[in-house]
C-alpha cells in the first residue's frame, strides 16, 4: 500500500466537519439514514470546526510541486488546516515548497504497510473527542512563556550541534526558502510543540525533547538522501551568500540562528558573544569576530549592545 492510500483511509474515518472540502462540495447536502430509528433527512457540513484535515483527492496530484487542488493551496499557505500530503519525489530538492512548509517533511525509506481494522475504526470517534478535550486544556503559548524560552535555548543548542557535525552541508540547507531555513523551522517546531502539548493536555520537557528528536531525524535523513549534485549546488549558494572567511562564516551563521529565534529579530551582543564562546571560540576571538562583522557591514548596532543583521 502507498502512504497516500493510508492517509486517504485515515481521512475517510473522520467526520465530515473535520475534513477540508472544496467550497462546492461543502455546500452540498448529504443524506443521513438510520434504519433502526426510521429517520432519513438531509444534513449540511458544519464549517465551524477549529481544525480540518486534507489529503490529495487523487494520485495525479502527487506528481505536482504542491500536491493539492487549486482551491486547497491558499489554505496550505495560510496553515489553516493539517495537510496529510505525500509527494512523489523524482528529484529531491532542498528548496521544495512543500518540504519548506511542512512540520515533518519525512522521506520514507520503504513502502508503508497498513491494514483496515474494524476495532480501530470504531475507536476513532472516541479518539477524536479525547484529543479535542485535551486541546481545550492547553490553548496557546505566549512569547514570554518560560517553556518557549527553554525551547529556544534547546533549539539553538540543536543548531550548534548540527553545525559542528555537518558544517556547510547543514548551513546550506538553512538558506532562505530551503527546507531547514532557521526562522521557518523554528516556527514549525513551535507549531509541532504546541500540537503535541495539546494532544497531551500539558507541556513538558519530554515533549521538547521529542520535537528536537524529530528535527534531528529529519536533518539526518535529508543530508543522507539528497543527491551530491543538489548538496553541491546548495553549498555553492551558501558560499556566495556568505563571502567572508571560514571563522566569519561560522560566526555569522550563529548570529543568524539567534536572530531567527528572536521575537523582535534583534540579538543581544552579550548573548551573541556567549554563543560564540559556547561554540568553541576563545574570548578574544569571539570579541574580534563580532567587531569584524560590524565593521564589514554584516551586522549593525541598532542601540548599545543590540545587534541586527544587515539585509543583503
Amino acid at each position: 500500500k502507498s502512504l497516500w492510500s493510508a492517509m486517504r483511509y485515515l481521512l475517510s474515518l473522520f467526520p465530515r466537519e473535520l475534513r477540508l472540502m472544496s467550497p462546492r462540495t461543502s455546500k452540498k447536502a448529504f443524506s443521513y439514514v438510520d434504519e433502526d430509528l426510521d429517520v432519513d433527512f438531509k444534513l449540511f457540513t458544519p464549517q465551524g470546526a477549529s481544525i480540518k484535515y486534507y489529503s490529495p483527492e487523487n494520485r495525479r496530484l502527487l506528481g505536482k510541486e504542491i500536491p493539492a487542488s487549486k482551491w486547497a493551496r491558499p489554505v496550505l499557505n495560510e496553515r489553516r488546516a493539517i495537510f496529510l500530503a505525500p509527494k512523489r519525489y523524482s528529484n529531491l530538492k532542498p528548496n521544495d515548497p512543500l518540504a519548506y512548509l511542512s512540520e515533518t517533511p519525512f522521506i520514507p525509506g520503504k513502502p508503508i504497510g497498513y491494514e483496515r481494522n474494524r476495532e480501530f475504526e470504531q475507536l476513532i470517534p472516541n479518539l477524536i473527542v479525547t484529543i479535542h478535550l485535551a486541546r481545550e486544556q492547553f490553548k496557546t503559548f505566549s512569547p514570554d512563556d518560560a517553556v518557549l524560552r527553554y525551547f529556544r535555548r534547546r533549539f539553538n543548542d540543536w543548531l550548534r550541534k548540527n553545525r559542528r557535525e555537518y558544517g556547510e552541508k547543514f548551513d546550506a540547507l538553512r538558506l532562505n526558502g530551503r527546507v531547514f531555513e532557521t526562522n521557518m523551522r523554528f516556527l514549525l517546531s513551535m507549531h509541532l510543540l504546541g500540537e503535541m502539548s495539546r494532544f497531551e493536555g500539558r507541556v513538558s520537557k519530554s515533549i521538547v525533547n521529542n520535537v528536537l528528536t524529530i528535527n534531528q531525524d529529519l536533518v539526518d535523513t535529508w543530508i543522507n538522501e539528497l543527491s551530491e549534485r543538489e548538496l553541491i549546488k546548495s553549498i555553492a549558494s551558501y558560499e556566495k551568500f556568505v563571502d567572508t572567511d571560514k571563522r566569519g562564516q561560522i560566526a555569522l551563521s550563529i548570529f543568524m540562528d539567534l536572530e531567527a529565534t528572536s521575537v523582535d529579530k534583534i540579538v543581544d551582543k552579550q548573548e551573541f558573544y556567549e554563543e560564540l564562546v559556547k561554540y568553541g571560540f576563545n574570548s578574544r576571538d569571539a570579541g574580534e569576530l563580532i567587531e569584524k562583522l560590524i565593521r564589514e557591514g554584516y551586522l549593525f548596532e541598532v542601540s548599545i549592545g543590540k545587534l541586527k543583521l544587515v539585509v543583503r
